[in-house]
């Protein structure tokens, strides 16, 4: 048996509301946070299928479902010696894809590093 819930807006127990849509299309559809310290693996993710240490610094992570375009947004954050928080940098629009994309990290000095953690997050539509 399969069901279907089809709702126009949400109402919550005070009586405010809001539309459907709004929850639906501003949800990460991806993320991940990723282990770097001797080898790069998952912890945990959502619609990440998959990743490649692509070079120092550089990992291309895989969606499992694709986004409707490249024109979504992602945010990164890498973590350094355990305790020193960096943003990530995306690198160049071509590595962003309907079907994933890739985190640089750098130090406080500019150099790609491996980080101990990185973090991702995918905020747009899926196909």
């Amino acid at each position: 048996m399969t069901g279907k819930i089809t709702v126009g807006t949400i109402q919550d127990t005070d009586g405010n509301t809001v539309a459907a849509t709004y929850v639906t299309n501003g949800v990460a559809k991806a993320w991940c946070n990723i282990n770097c310290i001797t080898t790069t693996v998952l912890n945990d993710s959502l619609n990440i299928s998959s990743l490649t240490d692509v070079d120092v610094g550089k990992t291309t992570l895989a969606h499992t479902n694709s986004m409707s375009s490249g024109y979504y947004s992602v945010t990164t954050a890498c973590a350094l010696n355990g305790d020193s928080v960096f943003g990530g940098d995306l690198g160049t629009a071509s590595l962003v894809t309907t079907t994933g994309h890739r985190i640089q990290c750098r130090d406080e000095g500019a150099v790609f590093t491996d980080p101990d953690i990185a973090c991702s997050q995918v905020i747009g539509d899926l196909a």
